[in-house]
C-alpha cells in the first residue's frame, strides 16, 4: 500500500491454537517462503534442535539454508519454542 509516498507492508495475520506436541513455531518473512517449504523449514528446525539443542543457532541456520538456495529477498526468522528439548 502506498501512503504519502511510502510503502506500508500490510502483513497476513493468522492466529492458531498450539497443541500439546507442537515443539515450535517458526515466523520468517518471505524471502525464506519463496525457497523453503513449510514442511522443509520444520523438519530442518527439528533436526537442528536434536542436533545443537540452540534455537538461535536453528534461526540462523534456517536463514543460511534460504541463502543457499538463492533467496532473492530479505530473510527474517524467528523461532519459537514451547516444547522439551530431547
Amino acid at each position: 500500500m502506498l501512503v504519502g509516498g511510502a510503502v506500508i507492508a500490510l502483513p497476513d495475520i493468522c492466529t492458531l491454537q498450539l497443541m500439546d506436541d507442537d515443539e515450535f513455531v517458526i515466523m520468517a518473512t518471505d524471502g525464506l517462503w519463496d525457497v523453503v517449504t513449510n514442511q522443509e523449514a520444520v523438519n530442518f528446525v527439528g533436526n537442528e534442535l536434536v542436533r545443537h539443542q540452540d534455537v538461535n543457532l536453528a534461526a540462523r541456520n534456517l536463514v543460511n539454508l534460504a541463502k543457499d538456495k538463492e533467496s532473492i529477498d530479505n530473510i527474517s526468522v524467528v523461532i519459537v519454542y514451547v516444547g522439551e528439548i530431547q
